[in-house]
């Protein structure tokens, strides 16, 4: 199975299995949140990516990476979320 296709909300994801694309929004999203304790908006991952995407290709996939359950957003705000695995992935590098 290919990373691009897990089923979503399968519960047995780990993040070898992600695309490079969502793992490296994914750590964005977790290095940002270590850094300011702030949820992470779509607009500022788009910002600090290497590769070029709009803030409505990131949210594509925070709304995948919620699914899977490594991120959430606790007040529901399109783009925003916090990661709920960050302190886990950061000790993971």
């Amino acid at each position: 199975m290919a990373s691009h296709d897990i089923p979503i909300g399968s519960s047995q994801v780990t993040l070898a299995q992600l695309s490079d694309r969502s793992r490296e929004i994914f750590r964005q999203i977790v290095e940002s949140y270590l850094a300011t304790g702030e949820p992470v908006g779509s607009r500022n991952v788009s910002r600090i990516l290497q590769m070029s995407l709009s803030p409505a290709s990131v949210r594509n996939v925070m709304s995948d990476l919620e699914h899977l359950g490594l991120i959430y957003a606790r007040i529901p705000r399109p783009g925003v979320c916090r990661p709920k695995w960050a302190f886990a992935f950061s000790s993971m590098r």
